[in-house]
């Protein structure tokens, strides 16, 4: 594993989730729950087999998924997140939620799409314009010298 070499918390969660198509593996495992190798390889367009395999063992080695044999009829490897794989679901929010502006502003109509990313793409956009009409109440309530509302409170 290659590392940013920095005593920052931002670069080591980067040392093990930043390269490449190391998030787009988690966000398939998010969404669609425990998936074999292939369901993973088909739900990440362009993928390389041999990269898509080093990503699983990197994942595996870090504690963020695990791999389980199956019992029959499926009888085959399935990977799924651990605890701490999960705990990046707030953060891939977070990040398509800042990212929808540009996935709405852009059309790349020969970009490969799968309908539960643009479920994902539309609720991250519900959730933005909600977060940001809280936040336009805030600053409106602010500025007329009136306390914000606190979470849970009118």
């Amino acid at each position: 594993m290659r590392s940013y070499g920095q005593h920052c918390s931002i670069a080591k969660a980067l040392d093990l989730v930043g390269e490449r198509w190391t998030l787009l593996i988690v966000r398939e495992l998010l969404l669609q729950g425990p998936c074999r190798f292939t369901d993973l390889r088909n739900g990440l367009p362009g993928i390389a087999s041999n990269l898509l395999s080093g990503r699983l063992k990197e994942l595996e080695e870090n504690g963020l998924i695990s791999r389980n044999e199956a019992p029959p009829p499926i009888a085959t490897t399935l990977y799924a997140l651990t605890p701490r794989g999960v705990e990046l679901g707030p953060v891939l929010k977070a990040l398509g939620t800042w990212g929808v502006q540009y996935y709405l502003a852009d059309n790349y109509e020969e970009d490969a799409a799968r309908p539960y990313w643009e479920e994902y793409a539309e609720s991250a956009n519900r959730s933005s314009k909600v977060e940001m009409e809280r936040a336009a109440r805030e600053e409106g309530a602010l500025k007329e010298g009136r306390p914000a509302a606190v979470e849970g409170r009118p």
